[in-house]
């Protein structure tokens, strides 16, 4: 992470600080007349001036990592082993080496995972809008069937109510039909009777036979003389009043029987619409339920989507926070790690004796 980098740039700032004041101690011209005072012209540290100058050299090559601070102080011992310093110098080149391609695999893998993690919000941005999308539309739908079923529920209950105001209709004008036919039939009855009253004293011979003795029975009163023209004017207006009374039951028995053909098919079409705005009724509210399912699913992953966006967004933070540093200054670190390299070597050939004057 950047704060581990920062604390490793301190650490090696330090000990890069305590390596060159450990070699400024050690090759001051006091150290080096000390040194060729106490040790012995046949010992290892008993160096001319041009090897002294070497180490020297190699000494201030030598520095700016922690690791190299065995290198400086094995180069600043009474006893120089070079096989174990050129092999301490092959082991940090190969290290740094290592550290170079470990943080070049390291930019790729963040490189890689931005990339992705960019990717991933975009699908996921555009996966969420088109679920509201799908929701909002499907809410709509929703309401648009609730408002129909409601309609066809309000018409269905319309007709009930127009079917029972038609039936107590019919019901009341039946009943008035047969309450006319009835006393139309009393009536014609009553006129009959009393036509053949008038016949049996004017026109005996069309006078009906009974067997009864009635009130009227001619027994009763002294025979007279037929007077027919007399009776023609009574029995003309009654004879035209049973005739009236005849085509006026015969119209109401017609409009009755085809207010009743018209009130049944009526009440067959109801039924029949009733039958289609129930069933269609029902589909829409299987409609509307399969509609809430699929709404409630698209929420569902909605949530699911938007707790994955978040998610993707705190890696993208974290990943930010682990890679910005490396990415930021990897040109600059690789250049100076080469730097360092480059000196490593220069401190091994001039150690070996090569000449960098």
């Amino acid at each position: 992470s950047a704060s581990e980098q920062e604390e490793k740039k301190a650490l090696r700032a330090q000990e890069e600080k305590a390596l060159q004041d450990t070699i400024k101690m050690l090759t001051d011209d006091d150290a080096l007349d000390l040194f060729r005072n106490t040790v012995k012209k046949t010992s290892l540290l008993q160096l001319d001036t041009a090897r002294e100058h070497a180490l020297m050299k190699a000494k201030g090559i030598v520095s700016g990592r922690p690791e190299l601070s065995f290198i400086a102080l094995a180069l600043s011992g009474k006893k120089v082993d070079f096989t174990k310093v050129f092999k301490k110098i092959d082991g940090m080149v190969e290290l740094m080496g290592k550290e170079g391609q470990d943080e070049e695999s390291k930019k790729d893998y963040c490189n890689k995972e931005f990339d992705e993690a960019k990717d991933k919000s975009k699908d996921l941005k555009q996966k969420i809008s088109e679920l509201s999308g799908n929701i909002e539309q499907k809410q709509a739908s929703i309401e648009k069937i609730t408002a129909d079923i409601k309609t066809i529920k309000e018409g269905v209950q319309s007709l009930d109510e127009s079917v029972t105001e038609a039936t107590e209709n019919r019901k009341a004008e039946s009943a008035e039909y047969s309450e006319l036919l009835q006393q139309d039939n009393a009536a014609v009855e009553l006129l009959g009777m009393a036509k053949d009253r008038l016949n049996q004293f004017y026109n005996p011979k069309l006078a009906k036979q009974t067997t009864t003795k009635s009130p009227y029975d001619l027994s009763l009163v002294q025979e007279q003389e037929p007077q027919v023209q007399a009776s023609n004017g009574v029995l003309s207006m009654i004879t035209a009043m049973i005739s009236d009374l005849e085509k006026e039951m015969l119209v109401a028995q017609t409009e009755e029987q085809n207010s009743q053909k018209e009130y049944e098919a009526i009440v067959a079409d109801a039924k029949e619409k009733r039958a289609g705005d129930l069933k269609d009724a029902q589909s829409k509210a299987q409609m509307k339920a399969d509609l809430e399912a699929d709404s409630d699913e698209d929420a569902q992953e909605k949530d699911s989507k938007v707790k994955e966006q978040q998610a993707a967004a705190e890696f993208k933070a974290d990943l930010h926070k682990e890679c910005d540093w490396l990415v930021a200054n990897f040109d600059i670190r690789q250049q100076a790690r080469g730097d360092e390299v480059e000196r490593l070597k220069q401190a091994k050939a001039v150690l070996a004796g090569a000449d960098f004057s």
